[in-house]
């Protein structure tokens, strides 16, 4: 039997062997080639959709601090609000002003009254409430050119359109002590002021505020009349900036 046989000699099946790997590597590092470019691709439309997500996600995340701020400007301006509607306002109380539970009602309601003996005044302060609601009473000063005196209200708490007398007992030479110039020199006592200083809060003592009176004095006067009114509210650290001064 013949057999038919081909040219089987080492050298060329070497050679086929080494032909048949060069292309098998050739097809595998295409293949490797074009995964490495799908992989690279599919990173890319990855990494892609990702900036997207966080770009989302920031506009997200804006979108909700401005809610928050919003919210929160809301939350304090209802808060005003609402402190606003319950906000006492300690004034002086004014001449000429009638008030119906008096028969017959008094015109000469808001004058400050110097009652004098030979050793001491009694320096007497009618107070109102115009504001929105009940002021607590928390303090209340009389300050002259030699320092200052404290006394306790007739009503600490002073409901809304109601009055307060308050009643300083000063030492005669308190209210006659001649204040010092810048330079040393002595003023006289004509042209000194009387300051009534009222610290105050709501009913709840989420607001505090402070009244300051000015009360022109000298020692020929006969009748004494608030001038000036100023009210300031506490702020952190205990100062009370001006909210309204009035020349009466």
């Amino acid at each position: 039997m013949l057999i038919a046989t081909g040219d089987l000699t080492a050298p060329n099946v070497i050679q086929s062997l080494v032909a048949v790997g060069t292309l098998l590597m050739a097809i595998t590092t295409a293949w490797a080639v074009k995964a490495s470019n799908k992989i690279g691709n599919e990173t890319e439309r990855l990494a892609t959709q990702t900036k997207r997500s966080v770009d989302l996600a920031e506009k997200e995340l804006k979108l909700v601090e401005r809610q928050v701020a919003l919210g929160t400007e809301q939350l304090d301006a209802s808060r005003k609000a609402l402190l606003r509607s319950s906000r006492p306002l300690i004034v002086n109380v004014p001449l000429d002003t009638f008030f119906t539970r008096e028969v017959p009602p008094r015109t000469d309601r808001g004058l400050i009254e110097i009652l004098m003996s030979p050793e001491a005044f009694l320096v007497v302060v009618p107070i109102r409430n115009i504001g929105s609601g009940a002021a607590v009473i928390a303090d209340a000063l009389l300050e002259t050119p030699s320092g200052k005196r404290r006394c306790n209200p007739s009503n600490l708490i002073v409901a809304q359109n109601e009055l307060s007398v308050l009643t300083f007992d000063v030492k005669r030479q308190d209210l006659d002590a001649k204040p010092e110039n810048l330079d040393g020199s002595k003023n006289a006592v004509v042209g000194s002021w009387i300051r009534v200083e009222v610290t105050y809060s709501d009913n709840a003592g989420s607001q505090s505020l402070r009244t300051i009176l000015h009360i022109p004095y000298d020692n020929l006067q006969m009748q004494y009349f608030v001038r000036q009114v100023t009210i300031g509210e506490e702020v952190e650290g205990g100062t009370y900036p001006t909210l309204v001064t009035a020349q009466v």
